[in-house]
């Protein structure tokens, strides 16, 4: 029964790191738009973020189902429970990376000065949903903390 249990978790993992990159995608894709890459496919965004909200649809159907068959107690249900509240999370950035590809169809070309900013928040916030996601699926406290 845990190893069932096991590679359930092991799943959800793997489609915590999926949603992640979508995130990372989306957000890269609208800050390269801001950026002036008109050739930037920001229409891409959309799909991203379509495929987001079914994969979070996805990820709580598991982790009901997994709390309801397994009735997992301690750390197991430490885990689920923070699956869950990362995917509604990493959703709320595909909307807002959503929102921003929204915008760039009214920004019309920016001063060098701003577009440097956008291009360092849009790496910080990269980096910060790809190390979040991987201090949880490595259980590594220090890089949560750095993050």
């Amino acid at each position: 029964m845990r190893t069932r249990f096991d590679e359930q978790l092991r799943q959800l993992n793997v489609e915590l790191i999926r949603m992640g990159s979508l995130c990372e995608e989306a957000i890269s894709i609208a800050a390269k738009f801001l950026e002036g890459d008109k050739k930037a496919p920001v229409d891409k965004v959309f799909a991203l973020e379509h495929e987001m909200d079914q994969l979070e649809h996805d990820i709580e159907t598991r982790c009901m189902r997994m709390l309801l068959q397994q009735q997992p107690v301690a750390r197991d249900l430490r885990i689920i429970s923070a699956a869950l509240k990362m995917i509604s999370d990493m959703e709320r950035i595909g909307d807002q990376a959503a929102d921003v590809a929204e915008l760039t169809r009214y920004v019309e070309d920016t001063v060098a000065q701003g577009r440097l900013h956008i291009t360092k928040m849009a790496k910080a916030a990269v980096m910060m949903v790809s190390e979040s996601v991987e201090a949880f699926v490595q259980g590594d406290l220090d890089l949560a903390h750095k993050v």
